[in-house]
């Protein structure tokens, strides 16, 4: 197929995103076409926390010579070009969704499996000093009756490299895809109040973005409050950093005995680091690292490694992931407390020591699949393969979603939803 004949068709069939001030934690296909023009030096912002505000790569999206970039990097740029100019402007932009999943599943960056069934709608403006949007819908969450919610709503100002945003929005701290140390996407967005600063041109540190932000933490969770922090850096040109902070406060009394103290506090402390390795063939790999110290004794010293690399196979892009979590997988208490993954609340999941092999395609014609096989240990072994295919389907995106585990830990072994979505 020739470029211009891939490019016109990615996108026509692109979902639109919503014209937030962010790139949000809501699709790994786009995540990976920054990612790869991040290794490839052509984004020289660091792109590991995610919503990433779009401040942060436009001015280099904007300035990048198309026709000068190899083979490999011209469909991902033309497809987050398409994006970014989507996400410029002063317009409303609405949508619609419905769906649900037969029970809650692990959530890797993208995912949301809190809803057992339910159906939303929102509507959304942005201008550019403020945007918000309202989200409402009505949804039985795994573990919890049916109400109304609104995930997703915000409201945010925004003055040259600072913006103050209240609202639910999900969240992805790290470099890596299939697990993480910090904040995932295992619960419902926490209502959080967020600071936060990006920057292209700070001396010595050269690109930075950094958050801080303080949130209810609701559900099932062991604590009642939450203050977490990130600064992230990208000093080089192959060399992205990051450092977290997160207090957590008002330990439940129904917890007390789930953890090696009762202390009102817990701590925890972070570390991040990906490394862009040099282009082979038409394929850009990178490698990464999280490392986290916690104040719970049991969990101190957890960590994530991983190598990926991204490309073009037959003119179909393409990201090959390798991830290993460590996580101390002889926590009884962990193990009894995550018997269900609807019992993780608001905090990170640490369900033991998981490795995960697969990849993310997205094919010419916008239909995208991926597949992960995850060997995990807790107190026995266990296997779970992920399947997610969506495909563009009357004027929105239809997605469908497996899981299969043998894991004696989870209520069901297989684990299946389905969703349909409309933006306009």
């Amino acid at each position: 197929m020739k470029l211009k004949t891939l490019v016109f068709s990615l996108s026509f069939f692109a979902a639109p995103v919503f014209a937030s001030p962010w790139v949000e934690a809501d699709d790994a296909y786009l995540r990976s076409n920054i990612q790869l023009l991040a290794d490839a030096g052509v984004l020289s912002a660091p792109v590991n926390s995610y919503p990433l505000p779009w401040a942060l790569i436009a001015d280099d999206i904007k300035k990048i010579k198309p026709t000068k970039l190899p083979r490999y990097l011209q469909v991902p740029y033309y497809h987050l070009r398409f994006q970014l100019q989507r996400a410029e402007g002063k317009r409303f932009h609405a949508r619609v969704k419905i769906g649900g999943e037969s029970s809650g599943s692990q959530a890797a960056f993208g995912d949301t499996n809190h809803a057992k069934w339910g159906a939303m709608g929102s509507v959304e403006y942005v201008s550019d000093y403020f945007a918000l949007r309202a989200n409402t819908g009505f949804n039985e969450m795994h573990g919890d009756k049916a109400k109304f919610i609104d995930d997703g709503s915000y409201f945010a100002i925004n003055y040259k490299a600072m913006s103050l945003n209240v609202g639910r929005l999900e969240r992805w701290w790290g470099s890596s895809w299939q697990s993480t140390l910090s904040e995932g996407q295992n619960a419902r967005p926490m209502p959080a109040i967020a600071l936060s600063y990006a920057d292209v041109k700070v001396p010595i540190l050269n690109s930075v973005f950094a958050e801080t932000f303080v949130a209810i933490v609701d559900g099932n969770s062991a604590y009642s409050q939450k203050w977490a922090n990130r600064l992230s850096v990208k000093p080089v040109k192959r060399l992205e950093l990051s450092v977290n902070y997160t207090l957590l406060w008002e330990l439940k009394d129904s917890w007390a005995t789930r953890f090696d103290s009762t202390d009102e506090q817990r701590h925890q402390v972070g570390l991040g680091t990906r490394i862009s390795l040099p282009a082979v063939s038409d394929f850009q790999p990178g490698l990464y690292a999280q490392w986290q110290h916690d104040s719970v004794k049991s969990l101190q010293n957890s960590f994530i490694v991983g190598l990926d690399f991204a490309g073009d196979i037959l003119d179909q892009q393409v990201r090959f992931v390798a991830e290993y979590k460590n996580s101390h997988k002889g926590n009884q208490q962990w193990i009894d407390w995550l018997s269900s993954i609807d019992q993780a609340g608001n905090e990170s999941v640490l369900t033991g020591d998981t490795i995960s092999v697969g990849a993310y395609m997205q094919f010419s014609d916008d239909q995208k699949l991926d597949l992960f096989i995850h060997h995990e240990q807790m107190d026995t072994d266990a296997v779970r393969v992920s399947v997610n295919y969506s495909v563009p389907a009357l004027k929105g995106r239809l997605k469908l979603a497996l899981n299969y585990t043998n894991a004696s830990w989870e209520n069901e072994q297989i684990q299946a939803g389905i969703s349909w979505e409309y933006r306009f």
